[in-house]
């Protein structure tokens, strides 16, 4: 290949016959720009889906957005002053999405499933 094809390289490329043949069904997907990793985390998740035959969600809670954890109430505000600081667009749109504190869920069992060991004639 001479620079000068490099240098104009552009369109929609395409192969050669020769490349063509030896590659097996390989698909360009224009709506999905490499540039873009949370697009391309999502279609990973739904081709790990596909055959599951379960809708998904095109976009998780979390999205390509900033996600900021607040352990404390000191945490919490300064999450707020930080906003406040950043400017009003930034309070509007900003939202929590959990619980304020962190708890089991419902379903989850808090029994251990291993047996209690019984005591020997020491008290260990």
């Amino acid at each position: 290949m001479k620079i000068n094809e490099i240098l104009t390289e552009g369109g929609t490329g395409s192969l050669t016959t020769a490349v063509a043949r030896a590659m097996p069904t390989t698909w360009v997907l224009p709506d999905l720009p490499s540039q873009d990793p949370y697009l391309q985390y999502r279609m990973g998740m739904a081709m790990a889906n596909a055959r599951n035959n379960q809708p998904i969600d095109t976009a998780s809670a979390f999205g390509e957005n900033m996600t900021v954890v607040a352990y404390t109430e000191a945490d919490n505000e300064t999450v707020e002053l930080a906003l406040n600081q950043m400017g009003s667009e930034f309070t509007k749109s900003a939202k929590t999405i959990s619980s304020k504190k962190s708890e089991e869920a419902i379903d989850v069992s808090k029994n251990s499933p291993v047996a209690k060991l019984k005591k020997n004639k020491w008290g260990v």
